[in-house]
C-alpha cells in the first residue's frame, strides 16, 4: 500500500524495514560484496528512506567518511604553508607576509580564516 503523508513519506518503505530490517541490510552489503556492519535498525530505516526519497545520493551502506573536499586540501595545504613561513620567520607577520608574496592584510585575513595564532 502506497500512502504518502505529511509525517510518513511512503509507508510500504517503513513496512518493509521494519519487518526486514536485518534481512535488507545483509542483501545489501552481499550485493555491494562487503561484509554486513552491525545492524542498527534505526540508522538503516533512516538511510534508507533518504535513498528512497532521493535526499541522498549516496550509497547505503558508505560507513567510510566523504573524500575531502578540494577546498578542505586547499585550506590545509594553505594553513601548513602560513604555519611553517611563520616559523621560518619567528612568527613576524611582516616578515612572513613578505616571505610569501603576499600583503600584510591578506596575510591576517587567510590566518583568520584558517585560525592560525601567532
Amino acid at each position: 500500500m502506497l500512502r504518502a503523508s505529511k509525517s510518513r513519506p511512503c509507508v510500504s518503505v517503513r513496512a518493509m524495514l521494519k519487518s526486514s530490517s536485518g534481512t535488507f541490510l545483509n542483501l545489501a552489503a552481499e550485493r555491494e560484496g562487503v561484509p554486513p556492519p552491525p545492524v542498527n535498525v534505526r540508522e538503516v530505516r533512516n538511510r534508507a528512506e533518504r535513498y528512497f526519497l532521493g535526499l541522498d545520493h549516496s550509497r547505503i551502506l558508505t560507513d567510510q567518511p566523504e573524500e575531502p573536499s578540494l577546498q578542505s586540501q586547499r585550506d590545509s595545504a594553505e594553513a601548513a604553508a602560513i604555519s611553517q613561513a611563520l616559523r621560518a620567520n619567528n612568527y613576524r607577520v611582516g616578515r612572513t607576509a613578505e616571505a610569501l608574496g603576499i600583503s600584510r592584510k591578506t596575510l591576517y585575513l587567510k590566518m583568520q580564516k584558517l585560525k592560525i595564532q601567532t
